[in-house]
């Protein structure tokens, strides 16, 4: 039982740094960082296979919370697509659940210009899921 273990925990790091290795290299990538957001979001789904989505949370989430809610809880963030839909709709007005087949890929590039992403984060000092200060 303990090969097992140990064969377990060997594949599971392996394939962590394959996968780090994968978004480390996606991220230094010129292509990456010109890429549209839609792109970006489909490009991080297929370099951690589904594991690390990117997930946007809007700042009036963000505001009735009252904090960064853990990664795992999903608390108010939505899909890339979705925002898009949202900045789209604000223009036209609401659209099909299909959107993104019948949308151009002007009307979608225009939709991802508006939307404004701030990078927030903070240290965790206290494991696991506590952050550091109140602030």
């Amino acid at each position: 039982e303990a090969l097992n273990t140990f064969t377990s925990e060997l594949h599971r790091s392996l394939d962590l740094a394959e996968t780090r290795a994968k978004v480390l290299n996606l991220l230094g990538g010129r292509s990456f960082r010109r890429a549209g957001l839609m792109e970006k979001a489909r490009l991080i789904d297929e370099a951690t296979r589904g594991r690390a989505p990117l997930r946007l949370l809007h700042w009036s989430v963000l505001k009735s919370v009252g904090e960064l809610p853990q990664w795992s809880s999903n608390e108010g963030a939505e899909d890339v697509s979705k925002a898009v839909q949202r900045a789209i709709s604000k223009k036209k007005g609401p659209l099909s659940s299909d959107f993104e087949a019948s949308a151009s890929r002007e009307l979608m590039a225009k939709a991802e210009q508006r939307i404004v992403l701030v990078y927030v984060s903070h240290e965790w000092t206290r494991f696991p899921h506590h952050p550091d200060t109140d602030q």
